[in-house]
């Protein structure tokens, strides 16, 4: 353990004191590869034994750069392979960037919903309206099967007297044929 009666820990960090400075390429594949880990020690040298802790694993940490193909200087010490450090400062960078990503692609996403939000209100407006037309146009269906009812049951009367009409000329035509 290193106890300090401060907050935090300083390290240089000046930009004059740099070189070669590129950004870092995407920290959410390097962070999506680890597994926070809750976990109770149990050193093989006895230093720590039966104590509750939270972290990640050296062995961890060391696939996840292999499986993103990121490197991050430091993070693993294996001089030792017998007994694996890690250096969790040294994912703060990847962290920070990490956060940038998911910050833009929650602007995206926000964008997104915003534009959908609006494209729903109009269909909703485009709904309504044809709501009250199909409204409408039941209603003007109702009247003209009103209507189409009345005009079969006046043909039918029609046709009736026509039959009748027909019938009596038929048989005058026929008497003033007989004589």
């Amino acid at each position: 353990y290193l106890r300090c009666n401060v907050t935090s820990i300083t390290a240089l960090s000046d930009e004059r004191d740099k070189k070669n400075i590129k950004e870092l390429k995407s920290g959410l594949k390097l962070i999506e590869k680890i597994q926070p880990i809750y976990f109770t020690w149990n050193m093989r040298d006895g230093g720590k034994i039966d104590k509750d802790d939270i972290g990640f694993t050296a062995q961890n940490l060391k696939n996840a750069q292999i499986e993103s193909n990121i490197h991050v200087p430091g993070l693993v010490c294996d001089v030792d392979p017998n007994k694996l450090e890690a250096s969790y400062c040294k994912l703060l960078p990847h962290i920070v960037k990490c956060i940038k990503e998911l910050n833009e692609q929650n602007n995206v996403f926000s964008s997104d919903i915003k534009h959908l939000t609006e494209e729903n209100k109009k269909l909703t407006k485009q709904n309504e309206l044809f709501s009250s037309d199909i409204k409408q146009l039941t209603k003007q269906n109702e009247i003209f099967s009103s209507d189409i009812k009345q005009l079969t049951e006046q043909n039918k009367n029609i046709l009736k007297e026509l039959n009748e009409q027909n019938k009596i000329f038929s048989d005058e035509i026929k008497q003033l044929i007989e004589q």
